[in-house]
């Protein structure tokens, strides 16, 4: 019986330590870290950027945040358009005049040549240090909907 309750209390035990372990957060990256990789305290400074002030739709606030976006894509040299549409919401009834940034990021053909078999994939370079959607992202990152 005590080794039931010492087996038991040593599982309970090696449970919280693993749980403990595993919902710790990573440790933040230096913005001193290559450009390929992702930083912290890079993405910080675009979040205080953008979340100054709210920035509903058709606010000036709204403009500037835009306007923040473009610039910060085109010094990446990703060559941002702006895209009006008209969106319409799922969840209520509403309904808006939407503007889309549009950014594309080249990628590249990679095909193996000693595996003919293997079909060639596209793959993208490794993700810039400005890379978090502004509102709705579709999964593909390339089509963002303020």
């Amino acid at each position: 019986m005590i080794d039931r309750v010492v087996i038991a209390l040593l599982f309970v035990a090696l449970c919280f330590v693993l749980i403990e372990r595993v919902s710790c957060p990573p440790v933040a990256v230096a913005a001193s870290v290559q450009l390929t990789s992702f930083s912290a305290e890079r993405a910080m400074k675009h979040v205080l950027a953008i979340a100054q002030r709210p920035h509903p739709i058709g606010s000036a606030e709204h403009d500037r945040v835009r306007d923040y976006l473009v610039a910060e894509l085109s010094n990446l040299g990703l060559g941002p358009q702006i895209q009006n549409a008209t969106g319409v919401g799922t969840r209520y009834a509403d309904a808006g005049r939407v503007q889309n940034i549009l950014a594309r990021m080249p990628g590249r053909l990679i095909t193996t040549a000693s595996k003919p078999d293997r079909v060639p994939q596209m793959t993208a370079p490794a993700s810039p240090p400005f890379s978090r959607p502004f509102g709705h992202c579709a999964p593909e990152r390339r089509l963002c909907t303020m």
